[in-house]
């Protein structure tokens, strides 16, 4: 909002709602649901229709099915007939209306989702639906697969949580070890820079020793080098123009690095916001790789710690999967490839450990 962008602002306001939602705020997330169709106008499809959706399940949690019916007509004239909220949302509203075995035929289309928050809720809304057309045995089967699959995903979870400490657990140790080599090298540097003022000290307090009876010959020196100074100032032109070049070199690097910079922003910017890079050029995947590396510089050490030097496109694939934590499904609409390709790289990748 303070930066003015509405579509950001949109994108925002939907994932707050979702976080809301997911934490049981639910007076936060509706507002932010609410505020979003503000901006309605500015969203693709998909995500239009997830607003949809959305609102739908708010107003059916009120109990308003007029509004909830409206809103997944919207849906469906958006074009999103077949999206699994849809279903649930449109079961909910049929059990509402006491429509049960609708409601159950709806709900059977999503119990299949890899979204596990969906996948649960249809469980579990299917099992009330079979509670209540009198089908126990259904009921209770549907709980068991519901109760397995809630334990499969809260141990997938602790899984990834495990993984998480130890990624943190490496990242201090190594930062730790870095310190402990930065701290000895450092001891090295400076006894070796003391050893060179020693050196140098006792060589010039040496010549001095030496050259201290030697007047006249410093006043030849004297002499030749104002001679020289004078030969100096008659082609400065030529020094001026090579100091001039120099210059200019400078300033072209720094121009060159400085666009290559922002080309890797652009880059980066299109990958938090998921968009397809699967035509981003190779000087375009260098600039990302050298702009990620001023970003994120601990991970990059840990990277070159880990890996023998990878492929650009490797890298990429590591920014994806382990800085911006996308699934597989993510990273392959991203890149523009199978989701098959992502274990071919994966497993490459592994075998580039030192």
């Amino acid at each position: 909002m303070e930066l003015n962008d509405s579509l950001m602002t949109l994108r925002s306001l939907h994932m707050c709602a979702a976080a809301y939602a997911t934490m049981q705020q639910r007076d936060s997330a509706y507002l932010c649901i609410l505020k979003s169709l503000d901006y309605i106008d500015l969203a693709d499809s998909i995500l239009r229709t997830d607003i949809y959706y959305n609102v739908a399940a708010m107003y059916l949690e009120k109990g308003d099915d007029d509004n909830a019916r409206k809103y997944l007509d919207l849906c469906s004239n958006n074009g999103a007939k077949n999206v699994y909220k849809g279903h649930l949302e449109e079961a909910r509203l049929l059990k509402a209306q006491g429509r049960y075995e609708e409601a159950i035929e709806e709900v059977r289309k999503c119990t299949n989702e890899k979204d596990p928050i969906v996948r649960i809720n249809s469980m579990e809304l299917l099992a009330e639906l079979y509670e209540l057309t009198g089908d126990k045995s259904e009921s209770l089967e549907m709980r068991k697969q519901l109760k397995a699959y809630d334990d499969s995903v809260m141990t997938a979870n602790h899984s990834l949580q495990i993984a998480d400490w130890q990624q943190k657990f490496d990242e201090k140790r190594w930062e730790k070890r870095s310190q402990q080599r930065m701290m000895k090298m450092g001891a090295v540097v400076v006894i070796i820079i003391v050893l060179l003022l020693t050196i140098g000290i006792w060589w010039h307090r040496r010549r001095m020793n030496k050259l201290g009876f030697q007047l006249d010959e410093n006043a030849r020196r004297i002499t030749e080098n104002q001679a020289e100074i004078e030969r100096l100032q008659q082609g400065g032109e030529a020094s001026e123009q090579t100091i001039a070049n120099l210059r200019r070199q400078i300033e072209d690097s720094r121009q060159r690095i400085a666009s290559k910079l922002l080309t890797g922003t652009q880059q980066f910017v299109k990958l938090q916001q998921k968009e397809c890079v699967g035509d981003m050029t190779a000087e375009e995947r260098q600039c990302l790789i050298d702009y990620f590396a001023q970003l994120r510089p601990k991970r990059w050490q840990q990277w070159e710690h880990t890996y023998n030097p990878l492929t650009p496109a490797q890298y990429v694939f590591l920014i994806l999967q382990d800085d911006l934590r996308y699934d597989d499904d993510t990273i392959a609409q991203i890149l523009d490839v199978k989701p098959a390709s992502l274990r071919t790289t994966r497993s490459r990748i592994k075998g580039r450990e030192r």
